[in-house]
């Protein structure tokens, strides 16, 4: 079930940035814009949403959290319940990383096409696995593991982007500096047939 509702989220986050690539386009709206839209709207039907939920207890096993006695699938108040410091600081951190990420997403998207969005993925998820090494106690042979498959990731993402390219069994025939290459010299051949020889 973890899986099905993990493709779900996936497809609906790629189906979302494919519209916001084609308003970026065609109605010329830059990604700061649309990064603080999204996130005023978003922003508010979470905090209203939020305020909902803080007022109207309830009983059932999704409703774990306890405040005055009463039980809450979540309330606002308990957030601010002996805050200290370095919560509130990692808090804002991590607003504004989140933040910081998504508009990086928007900029790739706008600049490039949605599939080297892959990149920022991957080398963002191979950064967290090693804030997770440092956090976690695992041993050598999980680490190694974790870094290998993480470059692994990160390769065949730059081959599958033609960042990088393979010239080895014919593995570049279809890339495009090549396609591009070969029309030209169709274009050129074409070109030369049609010249009248003098």
């Amino acid at each position: 079930m973890a899986l099905f509702l993990q493709i779900v989220h996936a497809c609906i986050g790629f189906y979302i940035i494919g519209n916001i690539k084609i308003l970026m386009k065609s109605k010329y709206l830059s990604p700061y814009l649309i990064c603080s839209t999204i996130g005023l709207i978003n922003g508010l039907i979470t905090n209203i949403s939020y305020f909902i939920i803080t007022y109207f207890p309830c009983y059932n096993k999704l409703c774990d959290l306890e405040y005055n006695n009463k039980y809450y699938f979540d309330n606002i108040y308990s957030a601010f319940n002996n805050l200290s410091s370095i919560e509130l600081f990692l808090n804002i951190y991590t607003i504004f990383e989140s933040g910081i990420c998504q508009i990086l997403i928007y900029i790739v998207v706008n600049d490039f096409i949605v599939c080297h969005i892959f990149l920022f993925y991957q080398v963002t998820k191979f950064a967290d696995t090693f804030v997770e090494i440092f956090n976690c106690d695992k041993n050598i042979f999980v680490i190694c593991i974790l870094i290998i498959v993480g470059i692994f990731e990160i390769f065949i993402v730059l081959i599958m982007l033609e960042i990088i390219e393979l010239r080895c069994c014919g593995l570049n025939y279809n890339t495009k500096r090549n396609i591009k290459e070969r029309a030209l010299i169709e274009i050129n051949l074409s070109n030369e047939i049609r010249t009248p020889t003098e």
